[in-house]
């Protein structure tokens, strides 16, 4: 299961670096916290449905896009 996590939060990052964002980047424009930001994308935890659509729309793709990326 860890290792699924791992993968899924290295897609968001592979997703937020397409878009040159830095994660203080994504912080800023989503409100989610850089160290959330991190925590997800390292898959030490796993996002909540209300920090999935912050990031998708900060990065411009689609919600259920991500969803399915976790869930």
């Amino acid at each position: 299961m860890y290792l699924e996590k791992l993968n899924n939060g290295s897609k968001l990052k592979d997703i937020r670096k397409s878009k040159n964002l830095t994660r203080y980047e994504l912080q800023k424009l989503s409100g989610v916290s850089t160290v959330q930001i991190r925590n997800i994308e390292k898959g030490i935890s796993e996002p909540r449905t209300t920090t999935l659509a912050k990031l998708a729309n900060a990065l411009e793709v689609d919600y259920d896009e991500l969803y399915e990326l976790f869930y």
